[in-house]
């Protein structure tokens, strides 16, 4: 199995585990899949259209939770530290599970942090209120001079619970 059908797999996996279904069938399929792979379990896709994405950010890639799909990478070494930004409190909740390590203190190249992203999505209240638990901080700040209360603040109509969960 080449990288791109591994990731194709793995996708087809974490598209049918989405939005509040799981399919023990299909995670089952991908983890088999990640265990016998015999490629670099962290080497990004090398070409095609998913060029430049790695197994775990598949996994990662939508709202569910593929348990036995990240145990298999962990596993197989994948690199916890790649992640960048997890689709949902499911999704991240899982990869906390099996990566404890897991660091909630990236910031992107503008300077933003996890926090500030949650902060100016909408309904992201309790990735808020996750990441602040697992240590990300109130207090970061963008290359334009912003906190993540800051970047709530911008519509306040819109935001008053994320303020509040900012707050809390």
């Amino acid at each position: 199995m080449d990288a791109n059908t591994l990731y194709e797999t793995i996708i087809t996996a974490a598209l049918a585990c989405s939005f509040e279904k799981y399919d023990d069938e299909k995670d089952t399929l991908a983890a088999n899949a990640i265990l016998s792979y015999e490629g670099d379990i962290n080497e990004p896709v090398p070409s095609g259209k998913h060029a430049g994405c790695t197994m775990l950010y598949a996994v990662t890639l939508t709202s569910g939770a593929l348990l036995k799909s990240l145990r298999a990478l962990k596993e197989r070494g994948a690199d916890a530290s790649t992640l960048k930004f997890l689709s949902s409190l499911k999704c991240t909740a899982a990869v906390v599970e099996v990566f404890p390590e897991v660091s909630f203190d990236y910031t992107f190249e503008n300077g933003q942090s996890l926090l500030h992203l949650a902060a100016q999505g909408a309904n992201h209240e309790d990735m808020i209120k996750f990441y602040l638990t697992h240590g990300a901080s109130k207090t970061s700040i963008d290359r334009e001079g912003r906190t993540p209360y800051d970047m709530a603040m911008e519509n306040v109509s819109l935001h008053a619970s994320r303020i509040q969960a900012l707050l809390a």
